[in-house]
Parts: structure tokens; C-alpha cells; sequence
């Protein structure tokens, strides 16, 4: 079973700031790949920059892996990747004005469904792309978690 951290573990350190823009150009030009660099992987590593830790365990290589952990858990993304028990309840979308940068979102691209982001700025994301992290508007976003 993998080891879940729980809210109070996941304070940003002081310099959480350059740790996550470190992260994103270390990730800004890697494509997208199930079980390497997907949505879940690049909110987990964007918390790990922040916060020192790892808030789960990535246990899935692959596409079956992925649809496999997401078909258990009736197709929901947070049950899937756990991420209400790692930061808690997650806030809907009128509340997104008092988010900051490096919070977790949740986003619809009409392509490939609800997506895992991060928020840059009020008004926008950053998330996975096929072939490099891609900006969204934060409008796209429909539910958010507050990390730290």
C-alpha cells in the first residue's frame, strides 16, 4: 500500500518559489508519457519541489496501470491518485481568486477529459502536453486544491 502524507506534512519550505520554477523548466520541454510525466506525476513532483516530500508513491508504468487504478476507483481522478487525502477538501471554482501559485487543479481539456494542473497565476495553468507543458486559462479549471 502506499504511504500517504496528510496536509500538515505539506508545508512549502522557504524557498519554495525557485524549487518550483526549477521543477517546471526541469519538465517544460518533456513530453507526455503515462507512468513517467503525466498529470498525476507532475502534480505529485510540483508538491515534492515545494513541500521536500513526495505526498504519494507513483505505482503505475503505464496506460493499463493507469486506466486500471482509475476503473477501481469509478473513474474519479481524485480517488485515483488521492489527492483529496493528501490536501485535503478541494475548493470549487468561485473560490479560485485567493489561489497562488503552485496550487492543484483540476481542468477539462476537451480532448483528453479532466486533467491534472498546476496554478501559475489568478488566471493561469500549467499542465502536460503531448509534447511539452502547455498554459491554460484558469477558467478551464473546475476544482482546486490549496497545497501548503
Amino acid at each position: 500500500m502506499s504511504t500517504i502524507l496528510t496536509q500538515p506534512c505539506l508545508t512549502r519550505l522557504p524557498d519554495w518559489h525557485a524549487r518550483l520554477i526549477s521543477y517546471v523548466n526541469a519538465t517544460r520541454h518533456k513530453p507526455f508519457e503515462v507512468g513517467e510525466l503525466d498529470c498525476a506525476i507532475f502534480w505529485i513532483g510540483a508538491v515534492e519541489a515545494m513541500t521536500g516530500r513526495a505526498p504519494i508513491e507513483v505505482t503505475w508504468r503505464n496506460m493499463g496501470d493507469c486506466r486500471s487504478m482509475l476503473r477501481s476507483n469509478g473513474y474519479s481522478m481524485e480517488r485515483a491518485f488521492r489527492i483529496n487525502e493528501v490536501l485535503g477538501a478541494g475548493i470549487n471554482m468561485t473560490e479560485g481568486a485567493s489561489l497562488r501559485r503552485g496550487d492543484i487543479a483540476i481542468m477539462h481539456q476537451p480532448s483528453q477529459g479532466d486533467t491534472f494542473a498546476l496554478v501559475w497565476d489568478r488566471r493561469h495553468l500549467i499542465g502536460v502536453g503531448a509534447e511539452h507543458l502547455k498554459v491554460a486559462r484558469a477558467t478551464a479549471a473546475h476544482k482546486f486544491w490549496r497545497v501548503g
